[in-house]
């Protein structure tokens, strides 16, 4: 027998026989749309972390679970062309960077996309609200981050709702129903988000626009600063200190 082959059944005997530590168990999740590209990038991801997994199992995920896509009203190119615009401004640190997938747990995965940008996710927001993510995914091309959540309606945590919550680049939440307004099933939650309708580049031109005001007016409080403080000399002043 070659000594490659023999190695390979070997290593891969090894493998099926080392019990799977729990937090490695790759469990498909409530997806919120899961396209080809998705599974590839999970996989991709899963297969790096070493993390045993068949496509069988991401495609039963799948099927439990209907399939969402955000309503965005933008023209394949139109979102395109925003995608280049701000990802060459994410590289400069103008921007924070595009969202993408971070891990197959959704609370997981929410926190490392949201860290920096809204404290929505963060362990203590979610204890402190009673809420849990039940689903997580970067969506438009890693322009908006979406998250389906389970919440207390009362403080008493007597009931519960869902909502789906949507952000921007910047952490802004763009979509989420209050309370009062939330579904009663994930379904629910679902179905109004379905109503919902964006256009990213009209979104993101207001946001834009919003900022350069804001830097203009930062700008001009800078100079304002600079002329106080008066001219500089024209000859360097003596470097020597003064004695005593």
């Amino acid at each position: 027998m070659d000594t490659t082959k023999q190695t390979a059944e070997q290593t891969a005997e090894a493998e099926r026989a080392t019990p799977m530590r729990k937090a490695e168990k790759f469990t498909p999740g409530p997806w919120l749309d899961c396209g080809e590209d998705m599974t590839r990038d999970v996989s991709a991801e899963l297969r790096r972390r070493g993390i045993p997994h068949s496509p069988a199992q991401y495609d039963a995920g799948r099927k439990r679970e209907k399939i969402m896509k955000t309503n965005i009203t933008d023209t394949p190119r139109q979102l395109k062309k925003l995608v280049d615009v701000l990802a060459r401004l994410g590289h400069r640190a103008v921007v924070p960077r595009l969202y993408r997938y971070e891990s197959s747990d959704p609370t997981r995965d929410a926190q490392r996309n949201l860290d920096g940008r809204t404290h929505y996710a963060d362990a203590d927001n979610l204890r402190w609200y009673k809420s849990r993510i039940l689903a997580a995914r970067a969506d438009a091309e890693g322009l908006l981050f979406v998250l389906l959540t389970s919440d207390a309606a009362d403080a008493e945590n007597r009931r519960r709702v869902y909502r789906v919550v949507a952000f921007d680049l910047f952490g802004t939440v763009i979509f989420c129903n209050s309370l009062e307004d939330a579904a009663t099933t994930s379904k629910g939650a679902r179905k109004h988000f379905a109503a919902f309708r964006v256009n990213l580049t009209d979104h993101y031109r207001a946001v834009l626009a919003e900022r350069v005001e804001r830097l203009t007016k930062e700008l001009a409080e800078f100079k304002a600063a600079k002329r106080a403080l008066g001219k500089a000399p024209s000859t360097p002043a003596d470097p020597t200190p003064a004695t005593v």
